[in-house]
């Protein structure tokens, strides 16, 4: 499902009137965004804790809207001691209860279930524990750090519904997005830190398709400028095989470990093309330009001067890249 990953100042914001009230409103605020789902969704509802506070309050509210500082009290006291029993509560709801029999999953952990209190039981508070809330949240209580609470949007990710047939035009999920961003501008009492709707590898991949035009017409450019500076057609065929072979070899890489070749990739096509060319002009420079001045001294000194110094061009090129792999930044790695 697609998720929200909502930032809260401090503990003591999880349980804030003003904040729930805000929380309850997104459900109208993106009420029109949903509709189009209404047909390929069979949820209606957000999965945010300040449902949760509602439903497991004592007076049973039906939703969020009535909300009251009782209820935030008692839900508070009800959270706190529930807990204390939160492995056990995991470990019952989804290693014994949640186990599916028929898909020949086999039930255990289920003396777990024992141990919680009676009045911890619903599937609520599995749902609270295991969905919404951060598992370190009283250690982020005694630290006074930021506390981070996921929210469930009543639909599924773009991908999603593409592994099940679904036509979903990835524009529902651009408005989507654009009434998120709206929303969170507006709200005072939380930060909207991150979501999943899994259209951003779509959204880049047609940019890179639409990019990919554009180094078709600097590879034709780069070909025509090797061809011009060597007067030879024999040598710019061989600098295009070249290029063209260092493509399938990627694409082989792919096909070998059975992954499919990333068509984002294909923007990459600029730096090889970059590379290959300094290349291309670098050997064609230093070979002996007449036969009868090439001779097996002169091939091994040509070969020599040209391999250090591709080496160290190209070298320089990637090292950046190779470096990435252990930037603390996702994007990058």
């Amino acid at each position: 499902m697609a998720q929200i990953i909502i930032e809260l100042s401090s503990y003591e914001k999880l349980f804030d009137l003003k904040m729930h009230r805000e929380l309850c409103q997104l459900q109208h605020f993106l009420s029109p965004s949903f509709k189009p789902f209404a047909m390929l969704s069979p949820y209606r509802q957000i999965f945010h804790i300040s449902n949760f506070a509602g439903c497991l309050s004592p007076l049973n509210r039906d939703n969020c809207t009535t909300l009251s500082t009782y209820d935030l009290k008692n839900f508070k006291i009800q959270l706190e001691k529930c807990y204390k029993s939160r492995k056990a509560i995991i470990q019952c709801g989804r290693d014994c209860i949640g186990a599916k029999e028929a898909d020949g999953e086999e039930r255990h952990n289920c003396q777990q279930c024992e141990r919680i209190p009676s009045n911890c039981t619903s599937q609520m508070w599995f749902d609270l524990f295991y969905r919404i809330l951060p598992k370190d949240l009283l250690s982020r209580k005694a630290n006074n750090e930021k506390i981070y609470v996921n929210t469930f949007l009543p639909l599924y990710t773009y991908s999603a519904y593409g592994f099940q047939g679904f036509n979903v035009s990835i524009d529902l999920f651009i408005s989507l997005e654009n009434d998120l961003k709206q929303w969170s501008a507006q709200t005072k009492e939380l930060k909207v830190k991150g979501y999943l709707l899994d259209i951003k590898r779509d959204i880049l991949l047609s940019s890179a398709l639409s990019d990919s035009k554009l180094a078709i017409f600097a590879a034709a450019i780069v070909f025509l400028l090797v061809f011009i500076y060597s007067l030879s057609l024999g040598y710019t065929i061989a600098v295009f095989i070249e290029l063209g072979a260092s493509v399938l070899m990627a694409a082989a890489v792919y096909r070998g470990f059975s992954i499919g070749f990333p068509l984002l990739n294909l923007v990459s096509f600029v730096l090889l093309l970059s590379i290959g060319s300094d290349g291309a002009f670098l050997l064609f420079n230093a070979f002996p330009t007449k036969a009868d001045d090439l001779d097996e001294d002169n091939f091994d000194e040509c070969l020599s001067h040209t391999i250090t110094t591709m080496f160290l061009a190209q070298f320089s090129t990637i090292v950046p890249f190779l470096l990435n792999l252990v930037s603390s930044v996702i994007v990058f790695r």
